[in-house]
């Protein structure tokens, strides 16, 4: 398992603090000019990796998934931002 397959399935589990932890300790291990990149892969993780996850669920249980996948991701990003890493992402741009 990757260190983002890793971190996917902490979301996927509802365990967004750790999702959290494991971000901040590849964070910690980056050169600077990689750590602003934070934000842009974790829009990535909320628009992308979001809807190859919805695709594969049955379409009734979509709605819930992204209501938790909401809740779970700002969780996540909560988490960061009091660990001291800026990951501000728009977890409005999840859809069913």
């Amino acid at each position: 398992m990757t260190q983002v397959e890793e971190r996917q399935g902490y979301l996927i589990e509802r365990n967004p603090e750790s999702a959290a932890a494991a971000i901040n300790l590849m964070h910690q291990d980056l050169p600077d000019k990689q750590k602003a990149l934070i934000a842009d892969e974790l829009q990535k993780l909320v628009v992308e990796w979001t809807k190859q996850v919805m695709k594969k669920r049955k379409k009734e249980d979509r709605e819930e998934l992204a209501e938790a996948l909401k809740k779970d991701i700002s969780a996540m990003v909560a988490s960061l931002l009091n660990m001291g890493i800026s990951a501000n992402v728009n977890v409005e741009e999840l859809r069913c």
